[in-house]
């Protein structure tokens, strides 16, 4: 199962070690997945024993630390079912999994925050969403986020226009069958759809459609993006009750989606609801007051001033923090053995609720703080 809220990312932030070891690798989906993939792991532990020696662990501690990597990496039947990337959080006691089908820069790190920065986009920037599909032969409501849908499981909601009109149609087969010896009456009640009560029906459909689906989507108070036949979507956007209706749309057969395409579809029409956001985040840092650079950031989320952290994920600077007397030690960028500042700013911001935006230094001076 997929672990890419917010929450999940604080909670992985929170992990607490002396020392701690991080990998993040782009795995094989397919074509000799297994071989592959279980290469990149056993480089990936070599380069963990390589960082824990400069840490001061012998040979034996080293390999131990890194064992669970090995093991995972001998597992062939998981080394041919990743998604795209895997993140491993390691420590002396457990090792904790994250797989993303969304590809993360490389890196193996040791030190004592879990590194999280790779993170930070494809996590901090998914968003839930509901996904309708409408036609007049089925209906379905998917809550979705940037990577994985579920179907909703609704009791009111219609499954098809048959349905519907389920009642009407056993009560024109009654009528027509008691009147049937009158001629007249049968031929009346036996004749063909009209053109206006097809339409009539139509909307009958959408709107009990609609009473399912406006409870739930209100509640949850999330975007909903529209697929399906053009015809039933236009009436369905005309009636809706709903305000958070997405404008784009989907004109597509819903019985030829894949579950797959409804996620990249969906998420295709929240994009630019999410740069909105992200506009909106960087203006209220350019107009607000702000500090920058590492220390004063580091003092302002310590201290309890900053209301949001903005950071380049991209960006390295090698140093130590002392949370207790909140001393930061900068070194050259290549020294080793020391932990990467940036990342130990996301991590401390997480760990006491400050929302983090990942930015690059064109929008901003990175890191900063807007402060309350």
């Amino acid at each position: 199962m997929l672990k890419e809220t917010r929450e999940d990312l604080a909670r992985y932030a929170g992990r607490s070690s002396k020392l701690q070891v991080t990998i993040h690798a782009a795995m094989e989906r397919r074509d000799q997945a297994v071989r592959k993939n279980r290469t990149i792991l056993n480089n990936a532990a070599r380069e963990a024993e390589r960082c824990l020696a400069l840490r001061g662990l012998s040979g034996s501690e080293t390999a131990t630390f890194v064992q669970p990597v090995r093991d995972l990496a001998t597992d062939s039947q998981r080394m041919n079912h990743q998604l795209g990337s895997l993140s491993l959080f390691i420590d002396e006691t457990d090792m904790e999994e994250l797989q993303l089908p969304t590809p993360i820069p490389e890196a193996v790190e040791v030190g004592t925050y879990p590194q999280i920065v790779p993170l930070l986009e494809p996590m901090l920037n998914n968003r839930e969403y509901f996904v309708l599909t409408l036609s007049r032969g089925g209906v379905g409501l998917y809550r979705c986020t940037r990577y994985q849908a579920s179907l909703v499981e609704l009791p009111d909601l219609p499954e098809d226009l048959h349905y519907v009109l389920r009642y009407d149609e056993f009560e024109k087969s009654l009528q027509q069958h008691m009147t049937s010896r009158g001629g007249e009456a049968a031929m009346v009640h036996g004749h063909g759809t009209g053109k206006d009560e097809k339409e009539q029906f139509l909307l009958r459909f959408i709107d009990e459609v609609d009473a399912a689906v406006t409870g739930r989507v209100r509640s949850a108070q999330l975007p909903l993006v529209l697929m399906g036949n053009e015809d039933v979507v236009g009436r369905y956007r005309e009636r809706s009750k709903l305000q958070d209706l997405i404008a784009a749309e989907h004109h597509v057969d819903p019985f030829t989606l894949r579950l797959e395409t409804v996620i990249e579809r969906g998420w295709g029409s929240l994009e630019s609801l999410i740069d909105e956001a992200h506009r909106a985040q960087v203006d209220r840092a350019g107009s607000g007051r702000t500090v920058s650079g590492i220390h004063p950031v580091l003092a302002a989320i310590t201290q309890g001033r900053a209301a949001g952290v903005f950071v380049d994920p991209s960006q390295v600077a090698r140093g130590s923090f002392d949370r207790e007397s909140g001393e930061v030690h900068e070194v050259p960028v290549d020294t080793e053995a020391v932990d990467n500042l940036i990342n130990i700013i996301a991590v401390e911001a997480l760990r006491l609720h400050v929302p983090v935006e990942p930015c690059t230094s064109d929008e901003l001076t990175l890191p900063a703080a807007l402060l309350h």
